[in-house]
């Protein structure tokens, strides 16, 4: 689900970003802001970059209850599904240019304060397996943005962090077989 919900939010941002820019191209790209051996990443050159920072587990959704299933006669436990929330940050990286990084970051802030949910009323593309996104501002004290940016190897960039919340990660494997009640029989 991960692979199919980040280039959902950067198709969608980037499809209001070619509104307020015509004839820019792409400008939100997914990306790491370094590169394996510490160097800045090419990527990301006049860009915005949505960098996966942290997957957490959803703490508000059951992730542990037993789901069961009818399978004709008999009956399944199945694994429960994994309830997510991806920690997204997105960076402006204009280089020479610390106006447009702050205006199209502006841009960026203008698109997920009215857009904070996605459902398929509202997003053309979502992904089957999503039914509903919401995509939510993460506060970040000066300290955790310091670690943050020594983590990812990069220097500074005008950046914000959201959380793309209640993405559901489920195979229905098939824990084991349980026997289905057939009667109520007390033997005395």
């Amino acid at each position: 689900m991960i692979e199919k919900t980040m280039p959902f939010l950067q198709e969608q941002l980037n499809g209001y970003l070619s509104q307020r820019y015509p004839g820019e191209p792409e400008l939100a790209v997914l990306s790491g802001i370094a590169n394996a051996d510490g160097s800045p990443s090419d990527k990301i050159a006049n860009k915005i970059a949505l960098t996966l920072i942290n997957v957490e587990r959803e703490s508000v959704a059951s992730n542990s209850s037993a789901r069961y299933r009818s399978d004709g006669d008999a009956m399944a436990r199945i694994t429960p599904p994994l309830n997510i929330n991806l920690l997204i940050l997105v960076s402006a990286n204009f280089e020479g240019n610390y106006a447009d990084s702050l205006k199209t970051l502006s841009s960026v802030l203008r698109f997920f304060q009215a857009h904070p949910i996605f459902t398929r009323q509202t997003a053309a593309g979502i992904p089957d397996s999503l039914e509903r996104l919401t995509v939510e501002w993460t506060d970040m004290d000066l300290q955790s943005i310091y670690n943050l940016w020594s983590v990812l190897g990069g220097r500074y960039m005008p950046s914000v962090v959201y959380k793309a919340r209640m993405i559901i990660i489920s195979d229905a494997w098939i824990a084991d077989d349980v026997p289905v009640i057939t009667g109520t029989d007390i033997d005395v």
